[in-house]
């Protein structure tokens, strides 16, 4: 079965450093978040099939991790599409999921300017007054997830829908790739994440056009299925992800989250 799918994923420049109630802020881009140091990205490719678990974080994640930055992006998804955590008493998602893009992206370009922003604290941040398309300044912490990069929001400064602030369109455009573009061919039917790409990828609004689906299972109440863009010398695995609700969720008992239109 083919198909077009559409999806969101996940060099330290310091432009600027202020201080703050928070401590130190520093100002960046979140490619400058996402950054992977060019000798540790030839270190994982020299590491080959050799390459283990344990080899991964030190050599994926820059100096920013656990730092306070701040930086101004537009909202590509919507915070009420979290069906990601576990309800709280209130019957509520304990943490709001949403994936944000660097405005510098207009000028620079998409690579490495997606992160996602994962809110603990949605209801003082004002995280779910947001809408695709708004633009935002925001303070966070940096924090590993996995191989991707993600901000916990400590402020949210809404500055407005980016029409109005005079930003193009193509600023929420998904960038086109292929399932070898963010994984690779390791041979004997083994893949490993794509080095050379990742922090271009991680975080990104992406767009994957005629690929086929090449394995799936649905026994669970999580399906779990395999594309390919390549007769399955690469695959992406989609693991009941989806930014709206996760399959085995039905308990949260408000009106403001998930809302069809």
């Amino acid at each position: 079965m083919k198909r077009c799918t559409t999806t969101l994923f996940s060099l330290l420049f310091i432009l600027a450093v202020t201080s703050s109630a928070f401590g130190q802020i520093t100002d960046v881009t979140i490619r400058d978040i996402n950054a992977i140091d060019a000798d540790s990205v030839a270190a994982l490719n020299a590491l080959g099939a050799n390459l283990t678990a344990g080899d991964i974080p030190s050599k994926i994640f820059n100096d920013l991790v656990s730092d306070s930055v701040r930086f101004t992006a537009v909202v590509m998804s919507d915070p009420a599409n979290s069906g990601l955590s576990t309800p709280d008493e209130n019957g509520e998602p304990s943490r709001v999921h949403y994936f944000v893009r660097d405005t510098s992206a207009v000028a620079q370009g998409n690579d490495g300017m997606g992160i996602q922003i994962v809110d603990g604290a949605w209801r003082d941040t004002g995280s779910l007054n947001l809408l695709p398309g708004d633009v935002v300044e925001m303070v966070g912490t940096v924090g590993p997830f996995g191989t991707t990069m993600q901000i916990a929001p400590i402020t949210i400064n809404n500055l407005g829908n980016y029409e109005g602030l005079g930003l193009p369109a193509s600023l929420l455009d998904a960038v086109s790739i292929t399932t070898s573009d963010a994984n690779m061919d390791m041979g004997n039917g083994t893949v490993q994440v794509n080095w050379n790409n990742l922090a271009a990828l991680r975080g990104q609004y992406v767009s994957m056009s005629g690929v086929s689906v090449v394995q799936r299972d649905i026994s669970s109440s999580r399906p779990d299925w395999l594309v390919s863009s390549d007769n399955a010398a690469t695959v992406m695995n989609n693991y009941d992800t989806s930014l709206r609700v996760r399959n085995d969720r039905s308990d949260y008992s408000t009106t403001l989250f998930n809302p069809r239109t």
